[in-house]
């Protein structure tokens, strides 16, 4: 619903349980609330692993809440996440996500 009011869209969005650590690995949870725009966490630490742990999301001054500030999500969409795969430095391919503005 939060999302439904932030962005101007038919559709709602999808609301799922998530029941095991391997469920929230192919869905991308990094704890919950997870909330994915596009299937992507944009406010998922890089390396942070998959959880079905409680997760705190931290405002600009450092304050930990159990959600993201409605800012916080109006910025997410606006600026979305998209996932690239690199070479590191011994030739592996990492994840990172990086954010189009």
């Amino acid at each position: 619903m939060v999302l439904a009011a932030l962005i101007a869209r038919s559709e709602p969005g999808d609301r799922c349980s998530i029941g095991d650590e391997d469920q929230a690995a192919r869905r991308g949870m990094h704890g919950s609330p997870t909330i994915l725009i596009d299937g992507i966490d944009p406010f998922a630490v890089p390396g942070q692993p998959a959880s079905v742990s409680c997760r705190l999301y931290r405002d600009s001054d450092g304050r930990a809440d159990g959600a993201p500030s409605v800012r916080q999500l109006r910025q997410a969409i606006r600026h979305p996440v998209t996932i690239r795969e690199i070479a590191d430095r011994d030739g592996a391919f990492v994840r990172v996500n990086l954010r189009s503005w």
